[in-house]
């Protein structure tokens, strides 16, 4: 029965995984800020195009992704940690990431070519000014879709019916996930101002972008393996029945974002 409710919660991480949902809009690009801008109509339609082709080439991975998710995520059921077999299929998914990745920052290159002087030091200040922000907050720039989905996964641990000790050991737990990405602050903002650069030259370098990819891979091991330990030991504080209600507030999630996703599609 145990392995069995695992399943079905594990089924519904892969669904509201942002690796199994498609990519729609501005947003979902890295380009939100160009929606600040005073676009013209044919840069809105150069922009579109640039995002059409980008989903159509992103597709062409997602079945990949998609399995190197579940199989990472298949492993969060294991009885006892797996810290070789777990770092193997993260080094996997920084495998299958890459092509959709580097596809993601050719998509804000050609944006960036788009734009005119004026509108690109617009977008550079209030970039910069979003970061700060960020930064001043957590120490460094989370992706939005990432702080979205802790928040949302925080308030449905928090309808489990958690005993005290369950919270308290959940507090440590995020506490030290807290801990641990501060200790990369630096490498993360070195890294973002590297790829700020090579996307906003004149011409994309690819090599120098798989350079760049390749010369974080240590870090994204250690990141991808701290935070699967951590859903691992987050999930193995959970009761069965928790564990079904867990997966059950999830596919709701996951039928919100797709509804609202869809509507927002449609208006585009």
């Amino acid at each position: 029965m145990k392995n069995l409710i695992t399943s079905v919660t594990l089924a519904a991480l892969v669904v509201c995984s942002p690796l199994a949902l498609a990519k729609h809009g501005m947003a979902d690009h890295g380009l939100l800020g160009l929606k600040q801008l005073d676009l013209s109509a044919e840069q809105k339609r150069s922009l579109k195009a640039i995002m059409q082709n980008s989903r159509e080439e992103l597709a062409l991975y997602s079945e990949d992704r998609q399995n190197v998710k579940q199989e990472l995520l298949a492993l969060m059921a294991l009885p006892q940690w797996d810290v070789e077999t777990v770092s193997a299929a993260i080094q996997q998914s920084i495998d299958s990431e890459k092509q959709s990745k580097l596809i993601a920052a050719r998509t804000k290159h050609l944006a960036y070519q788009v734009l005119s002087q004026e509108q690109k030091a617009e977008l550079d200040v209030y970039r910069d000014k979003k970061n700060r922000q960020s930064e001043s907050k957590n120490g460094q720039k989370p992706l939005k879709n990432d702080k979205k989905r802790k928040l949302n996964m925080q308030k449905m641990f928090a309808k489990l019916d958690l005993s005290e000790q369950q919270k308290a050991e959940l507090a440590t737990l995020r506490a030290a996930a807290k801990s641990h990405m501060e200790n990369h602050k630096a490498q993360h903002i070195t890294s973002r101002n590297a790829e700020n650069t090579i996307i906003q030259a004149t011409t994309f370098d690819q090599d120098a972008w798989l350079s760049l990819y390749e010369s974080n891979r240590d870090i994204m091991l250690e990141v991808g393996l701290q935070r699967a330990k951590n859903k691992y030991d987050s999930l193995a504080l959970l009761n069965a029945e928790q564990r079904l209600k867990l997966a059950k507030l999830m596919q709701r999630s996951q039928q919100k974002y797709v509804k609202k996703r869809d509507k927002q599609t449609l208006q585009s």
